[in-house]
């Protein structure tokens, strides 16, 4: 993400980033960018690198102990990725009034850097106005940050400029807030997990239709392995292209699975109670190549969370689903998961009723549409 990204400019002082409790930020400028770690500690393993000038978001910060025994202050991030970086090399955005004088005119250089280590709203007066024409067109992200004098505006109409990006909507700037992953089919990735910016995880599986029971075997073991979901309790899983959650939506939810947990083992938005159904629905979906190809589904039917509403799993149930393909420590397993399972929300069902555990219909707020 450049650091067009946010609204505001940057505060350059370290010093600064304790007086904040969570926000928007950007990397410092440094060399080597800002290592992301999987939790706090200084010793935990390194998730990726970002580039200096990320624009990343911070929930709080905590000082941590190293082995000298030295506090040091790290920063909890949730995007681009879901990890925790030193609070030195970050720097918070924030948007202060000030003026750029006569001595940067005509050097876009200078403006560049004012915006870069100022941290100010810079007013343009009448002598630069001509002479930063061109920095504008080169750099039309920046022109949210520069306001024109009333003498600057009779030689530097707005109109000359490219309009100001617009501002975040509040509903998308609550989800940034959600924790969430994007799951990736990667078969080439040389482990079984491979986090990326952006809060991606790619899996190594196929990312195709048919991909989808595979998908959702390796993303449970994913969350189950890894330092960076051990705090979480549930999981929602939602297919973009089917349903949407809002994050008001998201938030009733996590409240309700809050009280009787044990509830919500497998929830679905809609639950479908049918000992029956369409064993050529995936027909037209597969790819030629696929084993499924105009191969109907012979299996079993019983209740099941539509896959396409979206469900909730617990960690006991995503459990119990790796227990049945632990397709990680036994490759071999995927060979017969593939050529078992076609529909994922089906045989999420069925293994979790070898389990007693039944999916259990709640209006927590997905807007989806069923397929015709």
């Amino acid at each position: 993400m450049a650091t067009k990204g946010f609204e505001g400019t940057r505060l350059p002082s370290s010093r600064e980033v304790r007086r904040w409790f969570a926000g928007q930020a950007y990397v410092r400028r440094s060399k080597h960018g800002a290592r992301v770690r999987s939790a706090k500690s200084l010793d935990s393993a390194v998730l990726c690198t970002l580039d200096p000038d990320t624009a990343v978001i911070v929930t709080h910060t905590e000082d941590v102990a190293d082995g000298a025994g030295e506090k040091t202050l790290r920063s909890r991030l949730i995007h681009p990725v879901d990890g925790w970086v030193s609070s030195k090399l970050l720097v918070k955005a924030c948007l202060l009034k000030g003026y750029l004088g006569r001595r940067a005119a005509g050097l876009g250089k200078a403006l560049e850097l004012c915006f870069m280590e100022g941290g100010e709203l810079i007013t343009i007066t009448d002598p630069l106005a001509k002479d930063i024409s061109e920095f504008f067109r080169r750099e039309p992200g920046l022109r949210q940050y520069f306001e024109l004098s009333e003498h600057a505006s009779k030689e530097f109409s707005d109109r000359s400029l490219p309009p100001p990006p617009p501002p975040v909507a509040d509903a998308d700037a609550k989800l940034l807030m959600v924790p969430h992953v994007i799951l990736v089919g990667d078969a080439t990735i040389p482990e079984p997990f491979e986090v990326r910016p952006r809060n991606v995880l790619a899996l190594r599986c196929d990312d195709s239709y048919e991909g989808l029971p595979e998908k959702i075997i390796f993303a449970a073991h994913a969350v189950r392995r890894l330092d960076r979901f051990a705090r979480f309790t549930h999981a929602l899983k939602i297919d973009d292209h089917d349903a949407a959650v809002d994050a008001d939506a998201f938030g009733r939810l996590h409240a309700h699975i809050l009280k009787p947990a044990a509830q919500w083992d497998f929830v679905g938005q809609r639950v479908i109670r049918s000992y029956a159904g369409n064993r050529r629905w995936h027909f037209d979906k597969v790819s030629r190549d696929s084993s499924w190809h105009e191969r109907p589904y012979v299996g079993p039917y019983l209740p099941w969370a539509d896959g396409a509403a979206s469900y909730v799993l617990s960690a006991r149930s995503m459990d119990v689903l790796i227990a049945a393909f632990p397709v990680v420590d036994a490759p071999h397993m995927l060979t017969i998961l593939r050529k078992t399972e076609i529909y994922e929300d089906i045989m999420v069902a069925k293994i979790l009723h070898s389990a007693e555990i039944e999916p259990r219909e709640q209006d927590y707020g997905a807007n989806w549409t069923p397929e015709p």
